[in-house]
């Protein structure tokens, strides 16, 4: 089974380190095969340069796209029309996985063929202070992990 993990970001090297250290800490279960799609939406920062280093030291499958369309819609249409990927994952550069969150995907689309969409938490990486409308709880969110259908005109 293929899973591709979109990461759309913008002007974020400050803290995309950040998101990729969670991607590749990870359990990575056998059988899945995961390649992390980073699609970079104009940035002017070194964006590039942060994710060419985690290609460079890390044994995981990165394809780095920059999509000059601005708006987060056009980076992830992109994204997702230059996949071939069973599953799609999509989390933002702000977030942090969950170590288990590739077995969980795994286990749930192995055992339950019908399913077409799972969402799972995410740790926010909070630039400022947190809102205070928004939840105090451990984790928050949701990132999520669909299944492509074989779909070509699929779009976010």
């Amino acid at each position: 089974m293929n899973l591709d993990l979109i990461l759309p970001t913008y002007n974020r090297a400050h803290i995309i380190t950040d998101c990729l250290d969670s991607v590749f800490r990870a359990n990575r279960p056998k059988g899945l095969n995961i390649r992390v799609v980073v699609v970079d939406n104009n940035s002017r920062d070194s964006t590039k340069d942060v994710v060419q280093e985690f290609i460079d030291k890390n044994d995981l499958s990165i394809r780095y796209i920059f999509v000059g369309r601005a708006g987060k819609s056009a980076a992830l249409n992109e994204a997702i029309a230059q996949t071939d990927a069973e599953l799609i994952g999509l989390i933002d550069d702000d977030e942090q996985l969950d170590p288990a969150w590739f077995e969980v995907a795994y286990r749930e689309f192995l055992t339950s063929p019908e399913l077409g969409y799972i969402g799972g938490p995410y740790f926010p990486n909070w630039e400022q202070a947190q809102p205070h409308w928004f939840p105090s709880v451990t984790k928050q969110g949701v990132a999520a992990i669909f299944k492509t259908l074989g779909n070509p005109d699929c779009h976010v």
